[in-house]
């Protein structure tokens, strides 16, 4: 049996940590920060629990994967149909997208273009350099100008032609205006439109694992930054809190150009420039305390157009029913950003007001309320930039080819992945191992050919 350290306690390393331990290997899971989850995190606004942004468990989980967090989750796992909506053409249409609805609120000459491009795809360029004209050639010129175009250069900060394919395969799976059309017709089914999720909140799963992880043997490590990974021919040792700890292999979640940064021996200086050029577009969350029990009866609203700050806004209280106060109500705006830019620095009277302006403006109540907190993720969507397609595969090579050391999950390979898709990856981690405890690299490279075809469940 091996010994092993794994690095970050968000859903990959601690499904990771569960698998393992379960099959008889010694884990040590660090994390920096004081509590579990990572981005898939819970925290307490005014007396509620918060998610870091809007998160749902997906039916598309494998049954096995929900099987387990039903198991862990017990009675607290809520089955709910989803009520959201989606501002296009500044009118709000529901999400996921109903057909009655889209006939009722798009323009007339928007809809009749979307069809005819529908119709039209054989004779359509299939010429595909970036995502702008991946998505023109799926799904037709009219929905990537209106809605997957604003929505890429919001999200990730550049233009949607500068970046690259990938995010389209990754991002978007309907591959022509026909698989649109059936997604439409399985949300206008109740059964087609329903989401699972806590009672008290999503980092709850997380908890859940991380306990699991610990009733099956697994350490837990919070406060935990790594500071060194020494890679050797038959160990790794890592330092954290000033303490040396060696494994026979290191299990890595943190985003490979951190994880290249902290590696002695040290990669080649043209390496660490490459992983350096790397852009990840940051996020600063705006919570809203409102006092009155509901702001409005939808669970979230998807903000595409670049006239506003906000991507999207979601109401926790509307996730679940859970032991929330019954007066007030939190809101959650997500703003992406880069790091250190105006918005990342701004203060929370001045998101505050940003935000409750963007909200009037497009025709929701004001909020008029009574505090905000801020929370800053820093690395949130990988930017798959034209200029940097190489400089990525360069710091992803090198970070896999570090010795005993293996990167997954979201940030460690770099994708925008789900948690049912990061919990699959840690499953095939700990399945790639051999009986004597070493990793078995054919089967992990097969693996990993296999996560390139996860496409994100919005």
């Amino acid at each position: 049996m091996a010994q092993i350290g794994i690095i970050g306690a968000g859903p990959a390393g601690l499904a990771a940590a569960l698998f393992a331990s379960q099959k008889g290997h010694d884990c040590t899971v660090f994390e920096s920060a004081s509590n579990p989850g990572g981005m898939a995190a819970s925290f307490v606004v005014a007396g509620q629990r918060v998610d870091l942004g809007s998160h749902r468990l997906h039916p598309a989980t494998e049954p096995h994967l929900l099987a387990l967090i039903k198991q862990i989750m017990g009675d607290d796992l809520q089955i709910r149909e989803r009520n959201g909506r989606i501002n296009l053409r500044d009118r709000w249409v529901k999400f996921p997208l109903r057909a009655t609805d889209l006939i009722k609120k798009l323009p007339t000459n928007v809809a009749l273009r979307i069809a005819g491009e529908t119709l039209t795809k054989p004779f359509r360029n299939s010429i595909e350099t970036n995502f702008y004209e991946s998505v023109q050639h799926r799904l037709g010129p009219t929905v990537a100008e209106e809605f997957y175009g604003p929505f890429a250069e919001k999200l990730y900060g550049v233009k949607p032609h500068q970046l690259s394919v990938e995010i389209a395969q990754r991002r978007i799976a309907a591959t022509s205006g026909f698989d649109v059309i059936r997604k439409i017709a399985t949300a206008t089914r109740t059964s087609g439109r329903v989401f699972l999720y806590p009672r008290c909140g999503y980092g709850s799963i997380s908890e859940r694992l991380a306990d699991a992880a610990n009733e099956a043997g697994t350490e837990l490590c919070f406060n935990s930054p790594i500071t060194k990974l020494q890679a050797e021919k038959d160990s790794v040792a890592i330092t954290s809190a000033g303490r040396i700890f060696e494994f026979e292999q290191v299990w890595s979640t943190i985003p490979s150009p951190n994880l290249l940064a902290i590696a002695k021996p040290s990669p080649p200086s043209a390496t660490l420039e490459a992983a350096r050029s790397l852009r990840n577009r940051a996020m600063v969350l705006v919570y809203l305390v409102i006092p009155k029990p509901q702001y409005t009866p939808f669970d979230a609203h998807y903000i595409p157009t670049t006239e506003t700050i906000i991507s999207r806004l979601s109401e926790p209280k509307n996730y679940r029913d859970g032991p929330d106060p019954s007066n007030q109500t939190v809101l959650c705006a997500e703003v992406p950003c880069w790091n250190g830019d105006t918005i990342w620095n701004s203060s929370p009277g001045e998101l505050g007001g940003l935000v409750s302006e963007d909200l009037r403006t497009m025709g929701l109540p004001d909020p008029q309320h009574v505090h905000v907190e801020l929370k800053y993720l820093p690395s949130v969507y990988p930017v798959f930039e034209h200029l940097t397609s190489e400089a990525r595969t360069t710091t992803q090579l090198a970070a896999q080819s570090i010795n005993r050391v293996v990167s997954f999950g979201r940030h460690g390979l770099g994708v925008p992945d789900n948690l049912h898709h990061v919990m699959r990856m840690s499953e095939h981690l700990v399945n790639s191992l051999s009986s004597d405890g070493a990793l078995d690299t054919s089967k992990w490279d097969e693996a990993l050919g296999s996560f390139t075809k996860h496409v994100v469940e919005d």
